[in-house]
């Protein structure tokens, strides 16, 4: 999963490249995400890129890089390409609790890049409504009420407003206040 630039190691790099190192040697695999980690944590996106790139063909039958691909692309506002990377995580088999993680974040955040996008939108609403019905209640999820707002504003998006309207009214309930403030005002517009 991505990371804070600054949590590698405390901010030491040193530190942060002997502890790859280490790493090298016990698992492949999580070398592999501490060197994508370490690289975003540099801003080298080319090298990010290229590391992505390795594992999505190294370990193409999980979702887990898939994802991860998928989030880079979105946080560099690339919708189009997120969108393609987060519905290839969301096709993959999840067999461990990572790999679970993975996938119900990228269901979640397929449905965001559709928003932020304002395209993709059948996807999107088809992804989220699966967020909502499957995924469990697990600290590194979204909540679902925000999932349920998002999930309203691409139905408002595509012109579903009574739907949009209903849910947007059910969230502005939430426990949340800030979310619950959104959902009010956007309920209102409609």
């Amino acid at each position: 999963m991505l990371v804070e630039h600054t949590s590698i190691a405390g901010g030491d790099i040193g530190i942060a490249k002997a502890q790859i190192e280490k790493i090298r040697i016990i698992d492949p695999k999580v070398r592999l995400e501490a060197e994508i980690n370490y690289e975003l944590s540099q801003n080298n996106d080319v090298l990010v890129i290229k590391l992505l790139q390795q594992t999505k063909q190294t370990y193409n039958d999980i979702p887990d890089f898939f994802f991860q691909s998928g989030m880079f692309q979105q946080q560099n506002k690339n919708y189009q390409v997120a969108s393609e990377e987060l519905s290839e995580a969301i096709s993959r088999n999840a067999e461990t609790d990572v790999s679970v993680l993975a996938k119900c974040n990228a269901l979640y955040q397929l449905g965001r890049t559709s928003v932020l996008a304002e395209s993709n939108i059948d996807a999107g609403i088809s992804a989220l409504k699966k967020f909502i019905d499957k995924a469990q209640d697990l600290d590194d999820l979204a909540p679902k009420p925000w999932a349920e707002f998002r999930l309203a504003n691409l139905m408002s998006l595509n012109s579903q407003k009574l739907e949009a309207k209903t849910i947007y009214l059910r969230v502005a309930k939430t426990d949340n206040k800030e979310l619950a403030k959104q959902a009010k005002k956007a309920a209102e517009r409609i």
